[in-house]
């Protein structure tokens, strides 16, 4: 019944079932460290994301020409590059004025982060894996804006 219970629990990899098996409990000895877990983004994933936004803001420009659209596509711009200053200055007051010395992101290496665990409400995940379910759609938003960008000019001869 505990086993059940443990797995209910929300242990999202099977730790303790693969503890409790032969296998697990052979492999397992008292030495092994757990990975760090962390429920913060790490600085420099923070950084990659606000300069994909930007990437995509930008090449946003491409599709437009003069007039009315260039004013619509500068309010567009606008709000898509308000809600980075807005996510940073939230973390700063979330620090409650605490310097970057006292950041544990900025403590840990970028290697030392992805070789641990980014504790989510949902789940635990692979730091690394995190870091990709982040990025992945506003790098694929950004370099498919560019790719249709680039395919419109050479179409249309500009």
């Amino acid at each position: 019944m505990a086993l059940i219970d443990n797995v209910k629990g929300g242990d999202p990899r099977g730790r303790l079932l693969g503890a409790m098996s032969k296998e697990g409990a052979m492999a397992r000895t008292d030495d092994q460290t757990t990975p760090p877990l962390s429920n913060r983004l790490h600085h420099r994933v923070r950084l990659v994301a606000v300069l994909l936004t930007i990437w995509f803001a930008l090449v946003a420009w491409a599709f437009f020409g003069s007039g009315y659209a260039g004013v619509v596509l500068a309010m567009v711009n606008f709000f898509i590059l308000v809600v980075p200053v807005l996510l940073y200055a939230r973390w700063r007051i979330g620090q409650g004025g605490a310097g970057a010395q006292d950041d544990p992101d900025r403590r840990a290496s970028f290697l030392e982060w992805m070789a641990g665990d980014f504790d989510t409400w949902q789940a635990r995940l692979h730091a690394r894996d995190a870091m990709i379910q982040i990025l992945l759609p506003i790098a694929a938003g950004a370099l498919g804006m560019t790719l249709f960008a680039v395919v419109l000019h050479v179409a249309t001869g500009t």
